[in-house]
C-alpha cells in the first residue's frame, strides 16, 4: 500500500508539473492570429475551445503545489528520504515558471514559489541546487533580480535557510573577474542582488562579506559597484547603531575606509557610486561624527573631477553635509572663532596645573613606611587566594556601633602592626558595610562587576588585587598624611569637591571639541566656494544646477562666502537654459522675498532690505542682472502692492531709522520695478521729483542719478500689433523737472568733493531729450549756464594770484568745471544726434502712419456696403503706394541726416562752440594735465565726431594720435569703442 500511494504521489506531482511547464509554455508564445482584409481591422487570436485564463489556474496551481509540498511526504519512503528526481521534478517546474517575465511581476507567486523552495531546502536537502540555480537565473535573467531577492528572504525569515544566503553570495565571489567584463548584463544583476540583498538581510551578509570583498580589486566596475553599496547598506542598515561593541566598531571603521579608498577609483562611474552612498548615509544620519572632517576634504577634492555625474554627486553630497551637519544652524566662521577662543582659554584656566611643593621630611617617610606596606600587601596576594578572603572578610569583623571612621583607623592600625591579612579583610567587610561612602563607591561597583563575571576569573582576581591595593594606600595617605584631614567628614567633602571639579572639565573640553569641529568644518565648507563659482560657469547644466541649490543652502546657514556665489550666479538670469534661469528665479526668491515675519507690513520691509543688500556694492553688470530679476518678480506677483508701498516709504525717509543710503537703494529698486509696470512711476511723478530732485539731491548726486533712471522708465510703452506706436509721454518744457534738473547742475558744477556730477549729468540730459518738449532748447540753456559759471570761476581765479594756496584752489575749481562742461557738451551734442535719428524720425512716421490709418477709414465710411469691383487695379494701386512709402522714408532718413550733419554744428548752434575747446584741451595735453580732464575733452572729442562726418575727418588725425600717445587706459579704451 504504502508502494502504491507512493507511485500515486509521484505520477500526480509528474503531471502537475508536467501540465504547468506545458501551459506556461504555450501562454509565452505567440498567439495565431487571423487577419481581416481591409485597412484599419484589429486582428484578433483565434478561440480556442479549450482556452482558459492561465494566470488565475497558475497562481491556484502553484498553491495547490506549495499544499502538496507542506504535507509531510517522507514517510512514503524508506528510509525516510525522497529521490532527487522528485525533488528536481518540483524544483525544476518552480524555476521554469520563473523565467516568465510575468511571473516575475506577480507578487503572490513569487511568494509561493519561495516558500515551495523553502521547504524543499529545509526538508528535502536542496540548498545546494537552490544555491546554484539562483546563481543560474542571475546570470541569464536580470528581470529576476528583485524577485530572487524576494525570494532568499522569504528563505531566510520564514524557513530559517541561513546558508543559503552563504552559499549564492560564495558563488558570486568566485565569479570571474574577465568574464564579468565581457557579460555586463550578469555583472548588473549580481550588483543589484548584492545590494539589494543587504538591504533586507544586513546582519547576513555581512559575514558573507570576504566572500566578494576581491572584487573591489579586480577590472569589473559594475561589481565593484555592487560590493560598494553592499557595504553602503550594511553601514546603513546594520552598523548606524551607538551601542556597538568593539570589533563591531572596528568592523564600520573598516568599511568606511574601503568607501574612502574608492572615492578615488579610476573609473568614474565607481567615483560616482561611492559619491551616492555617502550621500544615503548622511542623509539617514549614519555618518560617525568623528568621520564628517575626513569625508567633507574627500567630497572637496572631487568637485575638481573631469566627470560631470561625479561632480554633480559631489554638489549634491556637500550641500546634504551642510543641512545636516550636527554642529550649528548657523556657520558664521567669525562667530564661530571667537567662541572658540573663549571657550578655550575657559578650558585652559579650569585645567588643573602641577604645583611642586617644598621638600617635606614628614612625606618621605610616609611614602618609605607605605612601600613597604605595599610589598607585604603584594606577598598576601601572591599567596593567598582572594575569594576565600573575600568569603570570610564579613564575619562579625564590624560591630555594629562602629562608626566608619573608627574602621579607618582600625585598617591604618593594621597596616603599622604588620598585620596585613587583617587589614584586607577588614577593607572588604567595610566595602559591604558603609557602600555609601564616597571613597568606597568605585570600589563597590569595580567588585560587583567582578563577582559577575565568572568566565575571566582569573584576571578579575589579579584586577581585584591591583584595586585594593591601591584602596588601602589612599586610605594610608589620608589618614597618615599631614596636610590631609584624618575625619571622615572631610574626606567625603573633598572627594565630591574633585568629583564636581572633573564633571564640570569634562563638559568644557566636550564644548571645546565641539566647536573646535563645528569651526574646521565651517572652514571646510568655504574652502570649496571658490570651486563651486567656477562651476557656476560651467557647459554642463548639471554642474550649474547643483552649484546654485548649494548657494541657497549655504546662505541660509550663515556661511558667510556663500554671499559671493549668490551674486556671480545673477548674471545666469540670461542662461538659454530654461532650467538655470527657472533655478536663478527661484533662487532668489527663496532668499530674498520668503522672509520669516508673518506680518505683511514686516514681511514687505524684509523683502525691501534684502534686495536693499543686493544692491550694495553690485557693479553695472550685476545691477542689469538684478533689474532682469526684479521685472521678474513685478510680472509674476512676489513684488506686490505692499512692497512697492514700503520701497515709496523709504525713499521719501519718512521713518528716521531711513538712511540716505536707503533712499538711494529705494529709488533704485523702484526704477526696476518700474521696467515691469511703468504705471509705478506714472503714478508718482510729482513724489520722485519733490524727493528725488529736491533740495537732498543738491548734495546727494546718486539719489538725483536714480531718481533719473526711475523717470526714464516713462518711455517703455508696448506697441501693439496691427496699430501705430502710441504717442510718447512728453512733458512741457516749462515743467518743474527740467527746472529742477537746471537747478542741481549748475548748483553742483563747483562742488569738488562729489565724484558722481558727470555720471548724473549724462543721466539728466537723457531725461531732457527723452520726457521734455523743446530739449535742445533746454540744453542750449544749461550750457550757457554752465560756460558762464566756468568764466565766472576763471575770472576769480586771475584775481586772486597773491596768495599761492587760493590760486591753486581757484585753478582745481576751474579745471573741474571745464572738465564737467566738456562732458556735458560731448552728451548734449550725441544726444541731440539720437533724438534726431530715433526719436524725431520716430514721431515723423508715428503721425504718417495714424494720417494713413485715417485716411483708410474714412475711405471705409464713404464706400458703405458696396462692393468692390476693380480688385487688380485697387491691389496695384496699394503696391505702388507702400513704394511711395518706402521712398518717403528714405527720404525722411536722409532729411534727419543732413540736419545732423549741417546744422548741428552750424554757426548760429551754440554746440559749435566747444570745438575748438575740446580741440585745444586734446592738443596741449601738457598745458592741461589733469587726467580727468583729458578724459573727459577726449571723449567729447570722440561724440562731436560721431555727430558729423565733416568734423570727423578733419580730426581723425587727433584722435588717433590721442589714442597713441595717451598714458591713460581709460582714455584709450573709450577711443577703442569710439
Amino acid at each position: 500500500e504504502r508502494m502504491s500511494n507512493l507511485s500515486a504521489l509521484k505520477m500526480s506531482c509528474y503531471l502537475l508539473c508536467q501540465f504547468m511547464e506545458l501551459f506556461d509554455s504555450e501562454a509565452t508564445q505567440p498567439s495565431t492570429i487571423v487577419t481581416k482584409k481591409g485597412r484599419g481591422k484589429k486582428c484578433k487570436p483565434v478561440a480556442d475551445s479549450t482556452s482558459m485564463d492561465w494566470e488565475c489556474e497558475r497562481q491556484e496551481s502553484v498553491q495547490l503545489l506549495l499544499s502538496f509540498i507542506q504535507l509531510s511526504l517522507t514517510k512514503l519512503w524508506d528510509p525516510p528520504v525522497a529521490e532527487e528526481e522528485f525533488v528536481s521534478l518540483i524544483s525544476t517546474c518552480c524555476y521554469k515558471l520563473l523565467e516568465n517575465p510575468a511571473v516575475a511581476k506577480m507578487k503572490d507567486t513569487v511568494i509561493a514559489i519561495g516558500h515551495i523552495i523553502g521547504h524543499l531546502i529545509k526538508r528535502f536537502n536542496h540548498g545546494l541546487g537552490a544555491s546554484l540555480k539562483i546563481d543560474q537565473l542571475l546570470k541569464h535573467f536580470e528581470f529576476l533580480t528583485s524577485p530572487l531577492v524576494q525570494i532568499v528572504e522569504i528563505l531566510v525569515k520564514e524557513h530559517g535557510c541561513k546558508s543559503t544566503v552563504t552559499d549564492i553570495i560564495r558563488e558570486i565571489g568566485n565569479a570571474e573577474t574577465k568574464e564579468a567584463v565581457r557579460d555586463t548584463a550578469a555583472a548588473k544583476a549580481y550588483a543589484v542582488f548584492l545590494a539589494e540583498l543587504a538591504e533586507k538581510v544586513p546582519t547576513l551578509v555581512l559575514p558573507c562579506l570576504p566572500l566578494v570583498i576581491d572584487h573591489l580589486e579586480g577590472e569589473s566596475y559594475t561589481l565593484r559597484n555592487g560590493v560598494l553599496s553592499m557595504i553602503g547598506e550594511i553601514l546603513m542598515k546594520y552598523l548606524c547603531k551607538e551601542e556597538l561593541d568593539d570589533k563591531l566598531r572596528a568592523t564600520r571603521d573598516g568599511l568606511f575606509e574601503k568607501l574612502e579608498d574608492h572615492t578615488h577609483d579610476v573609473n568614474a562611474f565607481v567615483r560616482s557610486k561611492v559619491l551616492q552612498i555617502w550621500l544615503s548615509i548622511v542623509s539617514n544620519k549614519c555618518l560617525p561624527l568623528l568621520k564628517q572632517e575626513s569625508v567633507m576634504a574627500l567630497v572637496v577634492g572631487r568637485l575638481h573631477d573631469k566627470s560631470s555625474n561625479v561632480r554633480r554627486n559631489a554638489l549634491q553630497l556637500v550641500t546634504v553635509l551642510l543641512k545636516s551637519n550636527p554642529f550649528a544652524a548657523q556657520l558664521t566662521i567669525e562667530d564661530l572663532r571667537t567662541n572658540y577662543e573663549k571657550e578655550k582659554s575657559t578650558l585652559e584656566e579650569m585645567t588643573p596645573e602641577a604645583v611642586t611643593l617644598p621638600p617635606n621630611p614628614a612625606h618621605d617617610t610616609l611614602n618609605e613606611e607605605w612601600c613597604a606596606i605595599e610589598d607585604k600587601l603584594a606577598d598576601v596576594f601572591g599567596k593567598d587566594d582572594i575569594e576565600q578572603a573575600r568569603q570570610s572578610s564579613t564575619s562579625g569583623l564590624i560591630g555594629e556601633e562602629e562608626t566608619s571612621e573608627e574602621i579607618l583607623k582600625k585598617i591604618v592600625m593594621y597596616l603599622e602592626n604588620n598585620q596585613i591579612s587583617e587589614a584586607i579583610a577588614l577593607t572588604q567587610a567595610s566595602v559591604e558595610t558603609f557602600p555609601d561612602l564616597t571613597i568606597f563607591h568605585t570600589f563597590s561597583k569595580n567588585v560587583t562587576s567582578d563577582n559577575n563575571d565568572d568566565e575571566n576569573e582569573t584576571v578579575n582576581e589579579e584586577n581585584m588585587a591591583e584595586k585594593m591595593t591601591s584602596f588601602i594606600k589612599e586610605i594610608f595617605y589620608r589618614l597618615k598624611g599631614p596636610s590631609l584631614s584624618p575625619t571622615e567628614d572631610t574626606s567625603v567633602s573633598s572627594c565630591a569637591d574633585d568629583d564636581r571639579q572633573a564633571t564640570e572639565l569634562v563638559k568644557q573640553q566636550t564644548l571645546v571639541q565641539y566647536l573646535k569641529n563645528s569651526l574646521t568644518f565651517a572652514l571646510q565648507v568655504q574652502q570649496c566656494i571658490p570651486i563651486i563659482c567656477q562651476l557656476l560657469g560651467s557647459k554642463n547644466t548639471s554642474d550649474v544646477l547643483e552649484a546654485i541649490q548649494f548657494f541657497v543652502t549655504a546662505v541660509e546657514f550663515g556661511v558667510s562666502a556663500g554671499i559671493v556665489g549668490v551674486r556671480r550666479m545673477m548674471v545666469l538670469v540670461w542662461s538659454q537654459e530654461t532650467t538655470v534661469r527657472e533655478a536663478v528665479v527661484s533662487a532668489y526668491r527663496t532668499l530674498y522675498l520668503e522672509p520669516k515675519e508673518k506680518n505683511p507690513r514686516s514681511m514687505a520691509s524684509s523683502i525691501v532690505k534684502n534686495l536693499a543688500s543686493l544692491l550694495a556694492e553690485s557693479n553695472y553688470g550685476e545691477l542689469t542682472s538684478l533689474e532682469a530679476l526684479v521685472s521678474e518678480f513685478v510680472k509674476s506677483g512676489h513684488i506686490g502692492p505692499q512692497v512697492i508701498k514700503a520701497l515709496w516709504e523709504r525713499f521719501a525717509m519718512k521713518s528716521d531709522a531711513v538712511s540716505a543710503q536707503d533712499a538711494r537703494a529705494s529709488v533704485n529698486l523702484i526704477a526696476m520695478c518700474a521696467q515691469a509696470e511703468p504705471d509705478i512711476v506714472k503714478s508718482n511723478i510729482e513724489v520722485l521729483i519733490q524727493e528725488g530732485l529736491g533740495p537732498r539731491a543738491e548734495s546727494d548726486f546718486l539719489l538725483a542719478q536714480g531718481t533719473c533712471q526711475a523717470l526714464l522708465k516713462l518711455t517703455v510703452a508696448p506697441k501693439e500689433k496691427g496699430k501705430p506706436l502710441p504717442e510718447p509721454f512728453r512733458l512741457p518744457r516749462d515743467h518743474d523737472l527740467s527746472h529742477r534738473l537746471t537747478t542741481i547742475l549748475v548748483k553742483g558744477v563747483r562742488d569738488l568733493s562729489n565724484h558722481y556730477w558727470i555720471p548724473m549729468a549724462e543721466q539728466a540730459v537723457t531725461v531732457i531729450y527723452k520726457l521734455l518738449e523743446s530739449p535742445d532748447v533746454i540744453c542750449t540753456s544749461l550750457l550757457k549756464e554752465l560756460v558762464r559759471d566756468l568764466l565766472e570761476a576763471h575770472d576769480d581765479s586771475k584775481a586772486d594770484r597773491e596768495d599761492v594756496q587760493e590760486e591753486s584752489i581757484k585753478s582745481s575749481i576751474v579745471t573741474c568745471v571745464l572738465t564737467r562742461v566738456l562732458s556735458l557738451a560731448g552728451q548734449v551734442a550725441f544726444r541731440q544726434a539720437v533724438f534726431m535719428e530715433t526719436d524725431v524720425l520716430t514721431e515723423m512716421k508715428r503721425r504718417q502712419a495714424v494720417t494713413e490709418e485715417n485716411k483708410t477709414k474714412g475711405k471705409r465710411k464713404s464706400k458703405g456696403g458696396t462692393v468692390n469691383k476693380g480688385t487688380k487695379a485697387e491691389a496695384e494701386l496699394e503696391e505702388d503706394m507702400a513704394l511711395a512709402g518706402a521712398s518717403a522714408d528714405d527720404a525722411e532718413m536722409e532729411y534727419i541726416r543732413k540736419l545732423c550733419e549741417f546744422d548741428l554744428f552750424s554757426e548760429h548752434n551754440f554746440l559749435v562752440g566747444f570745438q575748438p575747446l575740446l580741440i585745444a584741451v586734446c592738443t596741449n595735453s601738457a598745458r592741461f594735465s589733469d587726467p580727468d580732464l583729458q578724459t573727459a575733452a577726449s571723449l567729447g572729442l570722440a561724440r562731436f565726431m560721431l555727430v558729423s562726418s565733416q568734423f570727423c575727418e578733419s580730426q581723425l588725425q587727433l584722435l588717433f594720435t590721442v589714442l597713441e600717445k595717451s598714458p591713460s587706459s581709460v582714455i584709450r579704451s573709450n577711443l577703442i569703442i569710439a
